[in-house]
């Protein structure tokens, strides 16, 4: 059953105390594991809401909260790019919804990427390296999995 961007809103008010949306708008996301909605606030924030359709994508959520958590402050002001920021999460049996601040951008095609030029692939690659060079403590301090040279 699928959920629409007035009942994810519903669900946000769980996740985040105080909030209180004042439009919806449905969010592509991969369809098959997920519902998504873009939220707005009186205040004219942006929000996103992911509710997940099944526990092995409620399960790629909380993993993706376990990420995020551990980009504290510092780290997050040392990447070249922003880092979501979950507001909230609000549990339903088996299933955990999550409530992010919204970020600014756009999904790209494979063949849009392809036919970006250089600036685009150069975003990427900075990303990228940065990413790399996150400092271990950051994957073992979060308990996360890391995969071991050779």
């Amino acid at each position: 059953m699928r959920r629409t961007p007035l009942e994810l809103a519903a669900i946000a008010t769980a996740a985040v105390p105080g909030f209180a949306p004042t439009a919806t708008a449905y969010s592509p996301d991969d369809d098959a594991d997920f519902d998504s909605a873009s939220l707005l606030d009186a205040e004219g924030k942006r929000w996103r809401v992911r509710s997940p359709r099944h526990p092995e994508a409620s399960t790629r959520l909380e993993t993706e909260f376990m990420v995020l958590r551990a980009f504290a402050p510092a780290v997050r002001a040392e990447l070249p790019f922003h880092v979501p920021t979950i507001a909230g999460t609000v549990r339903q049996g088996a299933l955990t919804t999550f409530v992010y601040a919204h970020l600014q951008g756009s999904v790209l095609s494979i063949e849009e990427l392809s036919a970006s030029g250089p600036a685009l692939a150069k975003e990427i690659g900075t990303a990228l390296a940065a990413v790399h060079d996150l400092p271990l403590s950051l994957v073992i301090n979060a308990d996360l999995p890391q995969l071991l040279g050779q």
